[in-house]
């Protein structure tokens, strides 16, 4: 059976169910297992801080990028006329996100852990250090631009804010150093065919989609690749059913 045909079974097997009995319910947990439903939420997550990017880097008067925010000229005229309140709500949504998707990572985690138990053990803990990281991640990118226009959008301002990103940076580093380890640890199983799902799998993997989308130079790029991550997974693992246990 083709793989969108088994799609499309088990799509209809929740559909289809009938309501309101005793057996439907216990049908219906056993449809979706503890892991699918993690990585669901997930999705959610990845979604959310999307769009709580997209609040933070696409401004009335142009988008901020990395090179952007090199040039304090460039950056400030991007910041003129915007308001505090935008990077309180991107920094809420972006904490509030990641917890979705650590969460969802963790779901990641579960699935793999009856093919590849040690390197699961792996993916749980790199994969949440990468998210609580991410958090924090959020906080720093949306204060950065909060504190340059709530002090006024002059030089000093950008100098201070500069030096806040500069004292921390530490934590972004580490976040990207959690996530590569995530990201190599989901790799190798998969590639190895450790795992049900085919090699080509290996595509659903937050690292190399970012390299691969890179170069078009989107906004929330990093949150869009998680999301096909997710996504990806999640539905993959709808198809290609874990074998049970006797």
């Amino acid at each position: 059976m083709k793989w969108y045909k088994k799609l499309l079974l088990n799509i209809s097997t929740i559909i289809k169910m009938p309501k309101q009995t005793q057996k439907n319910k216990e049908t219906i947990k056993g449809t979706i297992t503890k892991e699918q439903w993690y990585m669901i939420v997930g999705c959610f997550g990845y979604a959310l801080c999307l769009i709580a990017d997209y609040i933070l880097e696409l401004l009335p008067n142009g988008k901020i990028t990395w090179e952007i925010q090199s040039s304090s000229e460039k950056l400030l005229h991007i910041l003129e006329g915007t308001s505090t309140t935008r990077f309180q709500i991107s920094g809420i949504m972006g904490v509030l996100s990641m917890t979705m998707i650590a969460v969802g990572l963790l779901g990641i985690a579960f699935y793999m852990k009856s093919f590849v138990p040690r390197t699961a053990i792996v993916l749980e803990i790199f994969g949440v250090s990468s998210a609580v990281m991410g958090a924090v991640f959020h906080l720093i990118s949306t204060s950065n631009m909060w504190l340059i226009v709530r002090m006024g959008l002059s030089e000093t301002s950008y100098s201070v804010a500069t030096d806040f990103v500069n004292v921390h940076k530490i934590i972004l580093i580490a976040d990207a150093i959690c996530y590569t380890i995530m990201s190599i640890a989901l790799f190798i199983p998969i590639i190895m065919k450790k795992t049900v799902l085919p090699r080509w799998a290996c595509i659903f993997n937050v690292i190399l989609l970012t390299f691969a989308l890179s170069p078009l130079g989107l906004s929330g790029n990093f949150s869009l690749c998680g999301l096909i991550m997710c996504l990806g997974l999640v539905v993959l693992s709808f198809i290609y059913k874990k074998p049970k246990v006797l």
